[in-house]
């Protein structure tokens, strides 16, 4: 019987990593446990591994493939965990950041400031797109894509203010959901 066989009725979880990216850990993990420590050298490790299952399943040997499974199991959970905690810890500062910017501009006055800039925009953004909706282009204009360039910059500026006093639909959807699952916390 080949070796991959023989864990993969013991360890399913180790067998399941034949085969894929992760076949190189599982490898070494199995060695660890059957030969007492892997050589750094994948194909040495599974002759290794097949010479010592070669003899058949002893319960030591079963004991064995089940405790690497569980290693794997347990080096997989703790990937996840790290990458999870990652995840938290940026969006945890990012929100910070972001709450603090409002804070300092409520605190400081700037929100007054801010909301008439952003009135300034709308009105200046509104008033030369409907002077080039209702007379046109100018007559001289070389480039009309670069008018149509110049018009769509004005409009992203517009949207970065509503933006900036409104905050996103994403940002809040998942600031709801955050808050839904913490608690609120």
């Amino acid at each position: 019987m080949d070796w991959k066989e023989i864990v993969r009725t013991v360890a399913p979880t180790l067998a399941g990593a034949f085969g894929t990216p992760a076949a190189g850990i599982a490898v070494k993990v199995l060695a660890d446990s059957l030969l007492g420590g892997s050589s750094g050298d994948q194909q040495k490790d599974e002759a290794g591994i097949s010479d010592a299952l070669a003899a058949g399943l002893t319960p030591e040997i079963r004991a064995k493939l089940i405790d690497a499974d569980t290693q794997l199991k347990t080096q997989a959970f703790e990937l996840q965990k790290l990458t999870i905690t990652d995840a938290t810890t940026r969006y945890t500062s990012d929100a910070q950041d972001r709450d603090s910017a409002r804070r300092n501009n409520v605190a400081g006055q700037q929100a007054a400031r801010v909301f008439w800039f952003a009135v300034l925009i709308f009105c200046g953004v509104v008033g030369i797109e409907g002077a080039v909706l209702v007379l046109g282009l100018p007559k001289d204009t070389d480039s009309p894509e670069l008018m149509g360039r110049i018009l769509g910059t004005l409009d992203a500026a517009l949207m970065a203010s509503v933006y900036y006093i409104f905050g996103s639909s994403a940002s809040s959807a998942r600031k709801d959901e955050i808050n839904a699952t913490t608690g609120g916390k």
